[in-house]
């Protein structure tokens, strides 16, 4: 831990990470590496630790390389989530890159990821509609 970047920076890595680790014309990050994030990691390991609770539970989620993988049917995402209520959220399929930056009054709170989500779905849905 210990990222200390502002939300244009972050911006601008979720953008790079949409268009399959390019910025500026140049191949930052390697398709194969955006790619196997994608592919997260096991789903069956994840659903049965200590993390798959709230919007975690279920089955539709894993983790890899310090990523939340979200394998949601027609909602599948990549994302970088941080203490009190920092995210990255890049759903490549549907062209959308998210960054929420707050200060919430608890490090990690499933009720607040679940409205977090749902507040995602929300905008994406409006936006590609």
């Amino acid at each position: 831990g210990g990222l200390n970047a502002g939300p244009r920076d972050l911006a601008r890595f979720a953008m790079m990470l949409l268009s399959g680790g390019i910025a500026d014309g140049q191949q930052i990050v390697p398709a194969g590496v955006i790619a196997t994030l994608e592919r997260g990691g096991s789903r069956e390991k994840f659903s049965r630790g200590p993390e798959a609770v709230g919007p975690w539970a279920g089955g539709d989620w894993s983790y890899r390389a310090q990523w939340w993988i979200r394998h949601t049917p027609g909602r599948e995402a990549i994302t970088a989530i941080g203490v009190h209520g920092q995210w990255v959220y890049v759903d490549r399929r549907r062209g959308i890159a998210i960054v929420k930056q707050s200060s919430q009054p608890v490090s990690s709170d499933p009720d607040m990821d679940e409205f977090i989500l749902n507040a995602f779905d929300a905008v994406i849905d409006h936006v590609t509609a």
